[in-house]
């Protein structure tokens, strides 16, 4: 590691400021760029109002410019109703949003700064049953309406009852006809719209089928009994089956296309004993294997090779001390000499002491692309005359913003941005040194209207890209391409429009579960993409229900091999014969692309981070599209301020070393597994003052010297085991990773693109607040809480336990939500409760019971003689929950089980009792 290094990090703390309250009011940081320079602050500022509720939050460039501007807002705004829920945000990024709950809690109506309005109507148990839109300039309509079974004993055959059984939204209809005990959908048939706009959906069913193409599409699954996905059958009767060992992980993938013999895509997985992947072969015979640092488990080695061949990828990783990428270096691209260069595939990378990137080096085409396009296409191998070393710097404002980047390399350029004073929107400084019009440029909520020089968008009203220009004609149609999303804010549909002579011709994506019907009116094409995710593989078959393009085979195999962010950078045939080959700039930008054929490297579609690219050259990664050339997202993030106050800024500046998955927040692809720390000896905690120097009703905690940020990152490790990994199990289902990421995107994910945000559930991580943990509950003392004919009981979470669960459990029980599995509750009897029946299952806490992770939500139940419900509260010492949450932060799944008109506040200001030996709050 550089010396210069450790002097550009050298006095750059982070400083937490807190009030009396224990409420965090400044946090401070420190930016420096170069070795020895001075070090500039950046201090984030929170207010809150008598009730202890953030109102306003400023980020450092904007609470700098409040110093001196007196029309600068606060970033993000918060107005609160009586019973504490948020009613109304104004961000300065994506604007305001107005939301007003039921009587229950759930929202009903909604209105943003566009002028839009939404309203949801609820049956008796809560469930949505239709929802009516309507833009300041167009009229209401319903653009979704739900159908759920009744409880008869034949919606009991195929598990219907109370759910879902037709779901009418923006793309068509879903109807499902089947779902397994643990809750996935067994079949599901998709129908389109005729038309592309969203209809008003009437109420009669047949009304609504003749809204819709007459084609229907099929997709079934057959699950494990924990829920593990075993098979999969697409529309077209393509079959992908799923093998996994006896510790629920990946054991082998294997693919049937219709009227075919079965193909092994993946095999021979190994493991190390954190679950990481050692190696791996796939279907074409490519060994993939993988080393990791010892000390934290950090991928350092990434090896690819045919079985009798040089190798295809030969990766090398390097870090800085807390995990930041500073160099890889492909050995199998080899060195190259060219125009009096030395070119290396060494890429090296840079930070600043926030860990933003400012400096990048690698290689590049001679031909490179400065902007949305792709560089030229270059023959396979590549030719070493068209490759050329590159520099990269980037500069960035106090809010996080791109002000400037320079390029030295094949061409030399730079790329200067400019950000609205008051917000973080941000556009190109045009020639001749004019200010971008932001007013024009971006719609009220903070989407994009035109890419400036390019296309013209349309969004809408739940601010989804709608349609984009791709050329404008004066005296014709122009062409454009339309995006249609389904009722989670997926995308199933795509449809390009282009203009030949005096001929449109049509392309049109239709998006499936495992499967892609790709059609073009232009050569009379119709395709079959199915895709299967293999370990690190992506695996994609091509097969024409026509007949293929020249130098293409039907039914070619594409197997693609990532790097660390899954990027797409090789993909190979059957034969493990090279197809095509790509490098990117850091920040997904494509520096060099070469293949086999022109021809074939026009069907790869998948690239950066493992996302498809558009025609416009926008990035779709599932509730965004991001600009590569800009490198920003196109509208703000429709999850709010979950990864601060900048709602444009992709993956914190920081991409080689943080991917986002969904445009909603980055994370660590590959994140090392951190061991669960042994327990310790709790220190004894110090001694509660008198009431002499302390009012009596005055919050006291462990804690409370301890700024948040110390808190925070002490347990930081042991919370990643949750966060990233389930490993453990903690309640009546098992989650494994892959399961963890369908339950993450189809639940928490499923209502984020709606009018303004979010309006249902996005969970917020609740944190341990107290300084001690205690050591976890043995497992035969947690039970997953149940209810049966409104009496609670609790069900086992340990296949072995001694002895049985409880019967008739009564009196107050304690509670937590985990974060890492937000549908199940951990429940259990807390030491002290008086009931000698219950004496041997007591546990010492709530963190004994979450086994020290992060939860959404944590309390007490108090349960009647015959075992009812009488009311729940956040009286939780460790977590201390908001009171606003017990609506907010329960998932939907979890209301029956904790009703939100039985919720009771608990009252922090009675005097509480502390066990001296283990430093636990009662």
């Amino acid at each position: 590691m550089p010396a210069t290094t450790f002097s550009l990090d050298h006095s750059t703390p982070g400083i937490t400021a807190i009030d009396p309250r224990g409420l965090v009011i400044r946090n401070v940081a420190y930016c420096r760029t170069i070795a020895g320079g001075k070090a500039q602050p950046r201090v984030t500022r929170q207010r809150y109002n008598h009730a202890a509720q953030q109102v306003a939050n400023w980020d450092p460039r904007l609470w700098e410019l409040a110093d001196t501007e007196s029309n600068i807002k606060a970033n993000l705004t918060t107005l609160y109703g009586l019973p504490g829920l948020a009613l109304m945000t104004d961000s300065v990024d994506s604007g305001w949003r107005l939301s007003l709950p039921n009587e229950a809690g759930e929202a009903c109506l909604t209105w943003d700064s566009r002028g839009s309005r939404r309203h949801t109507e609820y049956d008796t148990l809560l469930r949505p049953v239709s929802v009516t839109e309507q833009g300041i300039d167009s009229e209401s309509g319903t653009v979704e309406r739900f159908t759920y079974a009744d409880g008869s004993s034949q919606s009991a055959e195929h598990n219907h009852r109370g759910r879902i059984t037709r779901h009418d939204d923006t793309a068509g209809s879903k109807q499902i006809s089947g779902y397994a005990l643990s809750g996935q959908v067994l079949s599901e048939t998709r129908r389109f719209l005729k038309q592309l706009q969203t209809p008003s959906w009437p109420v009669e069913l047949p009304l609504r089928d003749e809204l819709l193409k007459e084609q229907a599409f099929t997709s079934t699954s057959l699950h494990a009994p924990i829920g593990e996905l075993l098979e999969q059958t697409d529309a077209m009767g393509n079959r992908q089956r799923h093998q996994y060992n006896v510790a629920g992980q990946l054991k082998q993938n294997h693919l049937q296309l219709k009227g075919s013999r079965e193909k092994t895509l993946l095999s021979a997985i190994r493991y190390n004993a954190l679950g990481q992947v050692e190696s791996e072969t796939a279907g074409n015979g490519v060994i993939s294997s993988f080393q990791y640092r010892p000390e934290d488990g950090r991928l350092i080695h990434l090896f690819a090779q045919r079985t009798t061949d040089s190798a295809l990828q030969d990766i090398r990783y390097d870090y800085d001390p807390v995990g930041n990428i500073v160099s890889i270096n492909d050995v199998a691209l080899g060195t190259r000499h060219f125009n009096n260069q030395r070119i290396e595939p060494v890429s090296t990378y840079r930070y600043d002491s926030l860990y933003q990137l400012i400096e990048a080096t690698g290689r590049e085409s001679c031909s490179p692309a400065n902007g949305s396009e792709l560089p030229h296409y270059q023959p396979l191998p590549s030719d070493p005359n068209q490759m050329a070393n590159y520099t990269q710097t980037y500069e960035y404002d106090s809010g996080g913003n791109l002000e400037k980047l320079m390029h030295v390399g094949a061409q030399q350029y730079s790329r200067a941005m400019m950000t609205a004073i008051n917000s973080n929107r941000s556009l190109p400084l045009p020639d001749g040194g004019r200010d971008p019009d932001f007013a024009n440029s971006f719609d009220p909520n903070g989407n994009l209207k035109h890419l400036q020089p390019g296309p013209d968008m349309n969004w809408n009203l739940r601010n989804q890209l709608q349609e984009i220009t791709l050329a404008t004609r004066p005296d014709s149609a122009n062409d454009s391409e339309w995006y249609v999303y389904d009722g989670g804010g997926q995308r199933v549909r795509k449809v390009r429009t282009t203009q030949a002579k005096s001929v449109s011709h049509i392309a049109e994506v239709l998006y499936l579960p495992g499967l892609e019907i790709r059609t073009d009116s232009a050569n009379d094409q119709v395709l079959h993409v199915i895709n299967v995710q293999a370990g690190r593989i992506n695996v994609r078959v091509l097969h024409w229900e026509t007949v293929p393009p020249k130098d293409v085979e039907n039914d070619q195999l594409r197997y693609g091999l990532s790097d660390h962010l899954g990027s797409s950078t090789l993909e190979l045939d059957e034969q493990a014969k090279l197809l095509n080959q790509e490098g990117y700039y850091p920040f997904g930008g494509t520096a060099w692309f070469a293949a086999r054929s022109e021809t074939e490297g026009k069907y790869k579609t998948i690239r950066y981070s493992g996302k498809e690219r558009d025609a416009s050259g926008l990035y779709y990664y599932g509730f965004r599209y991001y600009v590569s050339w800009w490198m920003r997202w196109l509208n703000p993030d429709p999850a709010g301020a979950v990864d601060g106050l900048n709602l444009y800024r992709m993956v914190r500046n920081n991409p080689m070393t943080l991917v986002d998955e969904n445009g909603l927040r980055p994370g660590d692809k590959m994140p090392p597994p951190v061991p669960p720390r042994p327990p310790a000896v709790p220190p004894r905690p110090p001694v509660r003052p008198s009431n002499d120097s302390m009012s009596s009703t005055q919050p006291y905690a462990l804690a409370s010297t301890i700024p948040q940020s110390v808190t925070e990152k002490k347990f930081e490790s042991e919370a990643l085991t949750a966060k990233e990994k389930v490993t453990r199990t903690r309640s009546n289902e098992y989650i494994h990773p892959h399961k963890k990421s369908h339950l993450t995107k189809t639940k928490s994910l499923e209502f984020i693109n709606t009018i303004g945000t979010n309006n249902d559930f996005t969970p917020k991580r609740i944190t341990v607040l107290d300084s001690y943990i205690q050591n976890p509950a043995p497992k035969n003392t947690v039970f997953s809480l149940s209810k049966r004919n409104e009496k609670y009981e609790f069900l086992s979470t340990h296949a072995a336990e001694s002895p049985a669960p409880p019967k008739n459990i009564k009196g107050e029980i304690i509670f937590v939500i985990p974060y890492s599995n937000p549908f199940g509750v951990l429940s259990s009897i807390p030491e002290g409760a008086g009931n000698t029946e219950l004496k041997p299952f007591e546990v010492h806490g709530h963190t004994s019971i979450s086994n020290r992770e992060d939860v959404l939500y944590a309390g007490k139940i108090y349960l009647d003689d015959d075992s009812k419900l009488q009311y729940w509260d956040n009286g939780s010492g460790h977590y201390k929950p908001d009171v606003s949450l017990h609506i907010s932060n329960i998932p939907p799944a979890l209301r029956e089980l904790l009703p939100p008109d039985k919720f009771k506040p608990y009252d922090r200001s009675k005097p509480r009792s502390i066990d001296i030996a283990r430093g636990y709050i009662f």
